[in-house]
């Protein structure tokens, strides 16, 4: 279970970690009354290096942060991925958690405290049914109730994608192409959702670019019944090479050090395709003159890797 959890959590992480993708996530999962408070291209991600080391087991490492178009106040979304769920009290302690250590922190460092939206990203296979305010779970007369901590998390469940997130997402397959490819995880048999992602991907020229895709390719193998011949013959179906773009994609596993990837799950390749990303991502940073903290910040990796590759 563990092995299968890391699999969406990594592709996940992968993805949202692209400023570009949080910034768009967050506007098709966010409500207008937040959106148009926000600027939504003010994008960085949160250190959660503080976390005491007792809580980590709860939380996503995955915080983005905004601010608000008068350029005063910082926004920071928890977004909190979930394939399943065990009940609503064990959600809601989940983020409270999280807020607590971000809140003491704060308080520690005796500076305001921050703004922190919960909001939680659900590709399972049943029904989600979680309460949406804390005080819910109380069985308690509304009188009471009134008086009691309360706070909401804002739901973006995958099988509530629409025309509308097609039509927002237009300008960014990337994107649509991986909530499409999380809607879908548990359907092991659903083969058109893999046809249409292809085709997405194919119309927007993403195939001229493996790097970018490679991630999307192989989270579909991971979690469809599809093996890589088969979609060799999907995207030949395109009028693709299909055997040389999966070669290309095969050779990257090879060379990351995982040439059993496919047989024994790519769970491994993924993690190491991961950190060859960042890397990628901090060459390219330091090329654009961002400081070797800011690359900390965005990347997660640590300031030795950057000062190495910055010689």
């Amino acid at each position: 279970m563990d092995k299968i959890k890391n699999i969406h959590n990594n592709f996940i992480h992968n993805i949202l970690k692209q400023s570009e993708n949080a910034s768009d996530f967050l506007m098709v999962s966010l409500p207008d009354d937040i959106i148009k408070h926000i600027d939504l291209t003010t994008i960085d991600y949160d250190d959660t290096g503080y976390v005491l080391k007792n809580f980590k087991e709860y939380f996503s490492d995955l915080v983005v942060k905004t601010r608000t178009k008068d350029n005063e106040v910082d926004i920071y979304y928890l977004v909190e991925h979930k394939s399943c769920y065990k009940s609503s009290e064990a959600i809601f302690l989940q983020i409270l958690k999280y807020k607590y250590s971000m809140w003491e922190e704060d308080f520690k460092n005796e500076r305001d405290w921050r703004i922190i939206i919960p909001v939680v990203l659900y590709h399972g296979e049943k029904k989600w049914e979680v309460s949406e305010s804390f005080k819910d779970i109380f069985n308690a007369p509304i009188d009471i109730k009134k008086y009691l901590f309360d706070f909401k998390y804002i739901l973006f469940d995958t099988k509530d994608i629409d025309k509308n997130i097609y039509n927002k997402l237009k300008n960014n397959i990337i994107l649509l192409s991986s909530l499409l490819a999380l809607k879908s995880a548990f359907e092991k048999d659903d083969i058109e959702r893999v046809e249409e992602i292809i085709h997405l991907l194919y119309e927007a020229g993403l195939f001229d670019d493996i790097d970018r895709i490679e991630v999307i390719i192989t989270y579909l193998i991971q979690t469809k019944n599809i093996d890589e011949k088969k979609l060799v013959t999907l995207i030949d179906k395109e009028g693709l090479k299909g055997g040389e773009i999966m070669q290309t994609v095969v050779d990257k596993w090879v060379k990351q050090g995982i040439e059993q990837g496919i047989e024994q799950g790519i769970e491994q390749g993924i993690e190491q395709g991961i950190e060859q990303g960042k890397i990628n991502d901090a060459k390219m940073m330091l090329k654009d003159g961002l400081t070797i903290s800011k690359i900390v910040k965005y990347t997660g990796l640590s300031k030795s890797q950057i000062e190495k590759l910055s010689v």
